[in-house]
């Protein structure tokens, strides 16, 4: 397989055939023909002609798909930046994330991870944010900014820049802030479906005093789907790690061993854990749909679905030949559950193909979703799988 290395050995080929003695030309020696006398096609072959025109049609057709978007009308580019990425193993890993902050696996994400400072009447809260669309819209914690007057943010070259609150959502700590004045280098946003326990992780923080390389932890994912109760609301379907994440750092990156984002950090631990024992995260992909409706309408719309409920315990599990799931208590009458014909008992154990594993799982799982969407739910009631479509509604907030 070729490789941009190649390039260097030189050309392969020799000087082209003459125009008339070609199948196919390049558009621009087409236009260069028709500006000056062209040659006459008589003495051309007919099928030479007809293959010439097809060719020079695809390629025509493969110009217009790959410019049509290019144009005045064009606004604003596509933001979020999302490129393959290529498995390295366990120890690759750990030893990028031990040796240094300038290590590979840091390199990768440490220029999206800028430092935050916000500034209240009476203090400066210090912690991090990551930088999620090109345009300077940057992820941190909902808590950081709490009363702050005004935010500045660090980028890792040293640059301070003010920053301007978009919003916040206290019911899953994220928040957007915006730095303005050109484009940023983002981080690779992935996702925490596929996360499992045991697996390698990652927390990139930000950097230390004024620019330098970013702070990095290494650890283990050691729970999902866990809730964490804080002062302002309960976190659902969190990433628990031990990694002991550092005030410094929350708001940072927790990165999977394939170099990219799959949790905000964050230094909230709930009492199951203990404080400054395991590190917390919020799953990405709850952060980036809770973000995304920020960064459109300026909140961050809560779904309903109408149940209460707990996680399915271990015996009854084994007994319904399941692995989790959630188990629906009580429905709330006139809910969307409701209607969707949900009862007591049934046990919910996946959401639009999604796995729910737990009570908070699905709660988060949902909270990917607007108000007025329509998923299916999977369940199992008396031991027979099933399935109704559910059209979700907004939870009204707090009076």
């Amino acid at each position: 397989m070729a490789t941009d290395d190649d390039a260097d050995d030189g050309p392969r080929f020799g000087s082209p055939l003459p125009l008339e003695d070609r199948l196919w030309r390049h558009p621009s020696e087409v236009r260069l023909a028709r500006a000056i006398d062209a040659p006459s096609t008589a003495g051309i072959r007919p099928w030479a002609v007809a293959v010439s025109g097809l060719a020079g049609a695809v390629l025509t057709l493969g110009l217009v798909a790959a410019f049509a978007s290019i144009g005045p009308a064009v606004v604003e580019r596509a933001v979020v930046e999302r490129v393959p990425v290529t498995p390295v193993s366990f120890e690759t890993f750990a030893a990028d994330a031990r040796a240094s902050a300038n290590g590979s696996a840091a390199d990768r994400i440490g220029p999206a991870v800028v430092r935050l400072e916000a500034h209240s009447a009476d203090a400066t809260t210090t912690g991090s944010g990551i930088v999620f669309r090109d345009d300077g819209h940057v992820l941190t914690n909902a808590h950081l900014i709490t009363g702050a007057l005004w935010v500045t943010l660090t980028l890792q070259d040293g640059r301070e820049l003010e920053a301007t609150v978009v919003g916040t959502d206290p019911t899953s700590d994220v928040a957007v802030l915006r730095i303005r004045g050109e484009r940023f280098t983002t981080a690779v946003l992935g996702s925490a479906d596929e996360l499992e326990v045991g697996e390698p992780a990652m927390v990139v923080g930000a950097p230390g005093g004024r620019g330098g390389g970013p702070s990095v932890t290494f650890g283990t994912v050691t729970g999902m789907g866990r809730p964490v109760d804080t002062s302002a609301a309960t976190l659902h379907g969190m990433i628990e790690t031990d990694v002991d994440v550092d005030p410094s750092a929350s708001g940072g990156a927790l990165v999977d061993q394939f170099g990219v984002v799959v949790g905000i950090a964050t230094d909230t631990a709930g009492p199951e854990t203990g404080a400054g024992l395991h590190g917390m995260a919020i799953p990405i992909d709850l952060a980036r749909a809770v973000a995304d409706d920020i960064v459109e309408t300026g909140r961050a719309p809560r779904t309903w679905l109408g149940i209460e409920g707990a996680d399915l315990d271990a015996g009854r599990a084994a007994r319904m030949g399941l692995d989790s799931g959630a188990v629906v208590s009580a429905v709330v009458p006139g809910s969307p559950a409701a209607d969707a014909g949900l009862m007591d008992g049934d046990v919910i154990v996946a959401v639009e193909g999604r796995p729910v594993a737990t009570m908070s799982a699905l709660v988060s799982g949902l909270r990917r979703h607007d108000p007025g969407d329509r998923v299916r739910v999977d369940y199992v009631r008396a031991d027979r799988a099933a399935s109704c479509e559910v059209t979700l509604a907004e939870l009204a907030p707090p009076s």
